[in-house]
């Protein structure tokens, strides 16, 4: 299939696939097999979800809705992970803002945007607000609570 026919989704999935491993191939030595791993795990089981969900037929919304939570979920992973990276710096600062920004992109074609409210939701209670100013568009859940980057504890 020509990447023209394929899904937003799928294209800018693969995109970001195509820049974490250039990026976590870098990754000093000790860290290849710890974070850079998981990311990539993450990163090609957020993948393999959508894959799944686009391949079953539009009878199966509970089966394809079931794939869709679990690949939010693996995007949150991803989103933490990727913050993980930065406060380690094994991120740039800009390549971080660049990979959340991608995150971001994916999560709202995952999800869908209401275009009067900005808001986004899966509907079962989850958004966030594409104005929120943070980096990850809203969804700073993964941050740990008293954690700020001058915290060394």
């Amino acid at each position: 299939m020509s990447r023209g026919k394929q899904s937003p989704i799928f294209v800018k999935t693969y995109d970001f696939l195509v820049w974490l491993l250039g990026r976590t191939a870098r990754f000093p030595k000790n860290e290849r097999f710890r974070l850079a791993k998981r990311l990539e795990e993450s990163a090609f089981a957020f993948h393999d979800l959508l894959l799944q969900a686009g391949r079953l037929p539009a009878s199966q919304t509970r089966e394809k809705k079931r794939l869709l939570v679990r690949a939010d979920l693996e995007l949150d992973r991803l989103r933490f992970t990727v913050r993980l990276c930065q406060d380690l710096k094994l991120f740039s600062f800009k390549q971080y803002e660049y990979c959340a920004e991608r995150l971001v992109e994916i999560g709202r074609l995952l999800a869908g945007t209401t275009p009067t409210t900005g808001t986004t939701t899966l509907g079962f209670g989850r958004s966030y607000n594409s104005s929120d100013p943070g980096l990850l568009g809203g969804w700073n859940d993964c941050r740990t609570p008293g954690f700020s980057r001058g915290n060394s504890r």
